[in-house]
């Protein structure tokens, strides 16, 4: 996919609470809330099969998702930014060379948090 014309310049975004994200923080800075184990983009908890990646705004999406926006123009891959449009360099359209969000990798990593997030997915 061609990359569409994007300001470089990210743009201040309203994060409005949601059922999901009560402190409408969408995956930014500021540490995981239970909004943020799911990505914003298709709504699936994130997993190993769709971890959570971070792009160079500090928003967070899944993989699965990211793959989906990848862009290039002039042999050169990106994603663009959801939620703010800033666009992140992704080195050989490789989504997998992304930061992983650590944070939110840690809480599915804990016992018995599978459970939880069926329970707030319903």
């Amino acid at each position: 996919m061609a990359c569409p014309e994007i300001r470089q310049q990210p743009q201040a975004v309203r994060r409005e609470a949601t059922p999901s994200d009560p402190a409408g923080r969408a995956g930014g800075p500021g540490g995981p809330t239970e909004g943020d184990l799911e990505c914003l983009v298709c709504r699936e908890p994130y997993s190993g099969a769709r971890p959570p990646k971070l792009l160079g705004c500090q928003h967070a999406f899944c993989a699965v998702c990211l793959k989906l926006l990848l862009c290039v123009q002039d042999d050169a891959w990106s994603v663009p930014c959801p939620l703010c449009r800033q666009v992140t360099a992704v080195p050989g359209g490789l989504v997998c060379t992304l930061r992983d969000q650590e944070s939110v990798l840690a809480r599915l990593a804990r016992p018995g948090l599978e459970v939880l997030v069926a329970q707030v997915s319903h």
